[in-house]
């Protein structure tokens, strides 16, 4: 696409709904979900964050990442069933509501400054594990999810781990 048709769309980008005849609203960073008995409409807005801001809007941006959520969601559900329904807009996602899944690992790949407010969501949903990735190392932080119970990694390469242990 060129540089005027995407100029021509930033005042029209989207980013909130007020969709109240789907039910409440929850607003996440990018998506608003709204939830119907055991349905969940899932809309996929242009907002942009970073650092758990909403910093801008992108024209587009809610289309490209729906687009793909459904194209991997339709290549693996024959492997893994899914919670998709429908598609009925190409921001918007019908989903089954699900019970959540059990976090395993948090991996933490982040500025060391976000890191003791991540251990804190870690261990009130009930995460195994905490890896913070090479380069990353926040002891307090580590301590506080020693004490509740969770396995702490600091410092280290998930994926050079892994190659070191499938050699």
């Amino acid at each position: 696409m060129a540089d005027p048709a995407l100029s021509e769309q930033l005042n029209h980008t989207l980013a909130e709904t007020h969709l109240d005849a789907l039910g409440e609203r929850y607003r996440g960073k990018v998506r608003d979900v709204y939830r119907q008995r055991d349905r969940l409409f899932l809309v996929a807005t242009d907002r942009l964050s970073a650092f758990d801001r909403v910093l801008t809007t992108v024209p587009f941006k809610g289309e490209v990442l729906n687009r793909i959520a459904q194209f991997w969601f339709d290549k693996t559900k024959d492997i893994v069933p899914n919670h998709v329904l429908d598609t009925p807009d190409p921001n918007v996602t019908v989903a089954r509501a699900t019970k959540p899944f059990p976090v395993e690992v948090v991996d933490i790949f982040r500025n060391v400054e976000a890191i003791p407010a991540i251990v804190d969501e870690a261990i009130a949903k009930g995460a195994r594990v905490v890896w913070m990735q090479e380069g990353l190392a926040e002891p307090a932080s580590a301590q506080k999810a020693r004490e509740a119970g969770l396995r702490v990694v600091m410092d280290r390469c998930m994926k050079k781990d892994h190659a070191h242990y499938l050699a």
